[in-house]
């Protein structure tokens, strides 16, 4: 890897503040549809369902999204996009909070770097 490159490539912050207001503006990025440069699309948060701990987007999100970021202003990530809407749905996509992915990882003791 490009030396210059490397320098300038950090982990992402995952956030561990409370879920931001519906109608939060967010975005995520991602490789979907087999494309080799990174595809941005930009939402909202719609809602956060405490029960199934799920991130909801007004915005759909392709094949191949999953695993991308949601980050809100300033590159904070509070959530990983697991899935696209279907059905009723399809104009959504849904996402892992941070806490849940935050939880899975210290419960596994996998280091967290920071």
């Amino acid at each position: 890897m490009n030396a210059e490159l490397k320098a300038n490539i950090q982990p992402v912050a995952l956030s561990e503040e409370p879920m931001r207001p519906d109608g939060t503006p967010l975005a995520f990025t991602g490789f979907p549809l087999g494309y080799l440069i990174p595809i941005t699309s930009k939402g909202n948060l719609a809602t956060y369902t405490a029960v199934d701990k799920r991130v909801v987007i007004d915005k759909p999100a392709w094949p191949g999204a999953s695993g991308s970021p949601v980050y809100i202003e300033g590159g904070k990530v509070i959530g990983l996009i697991v899935r696209r809407g279907t059905n009723e749905g399809a104009g959504l996509a849904y996402a892992r909070p941070t806490s849940v992915i935050l939880d899975f990882l210290r419960t596994n003791k996998i280091p967290i770097e920071k």
